[in-house]
């Protein structure tokens, strides 16, 4: 891609603001305001840089459904670090059928509205 349209607009402004709130929260750990400890718990958010990818660009990357699974691939994880999920095997064999299989019905429709 050419990188003119507004989708890619809209992908380095989010990915500039990702990247200035990740730099601005490193500065504050390095400057004690934090331990690691205590930010240990949130590191799944860096999933929210190919969330955002997913999003915002133009042509084939672009993908609704696959951004969603990274942000709650991301907000699972932080719920699991924070205590209030406990996760188990069973429970992550459910989530992966289900999205396999959302994956499945979304690719059927997309492909019934292209060839029609």
């Amino acid at each position: 891609m050419s990188g003119t349209g507004t989708g890619s607009r809209l992908h380095t402004v989010a990915t500039g603001v990702l990247f200035v709130l990740s730099g601005a929260c490193l500065w504050a750990a390095l400057r004690g305001w934090f331990t690691f400890e205590q930010s240990r718990a949130w590191w799944p958010l860096g999933f929210l840089f190919p969330a955002v990818h997913r999003f915002t660009s133009d042509g084939t990357d672009r993908s609704l459904l696959a951004g969603l699974g990274w942000l709650m691939t991301g907000a699972v994880l932080i719920l699991v670090n924070l205590g209030y999920l406990e996760p188990s095997w069973t429970a992550a064999l459910a989530l992966a059928s289900l999205a396999a299989g959302a994956r499945l019905l979304y690719l059927a429709l997309t492909r019934d509205r292209e060839v029609a």
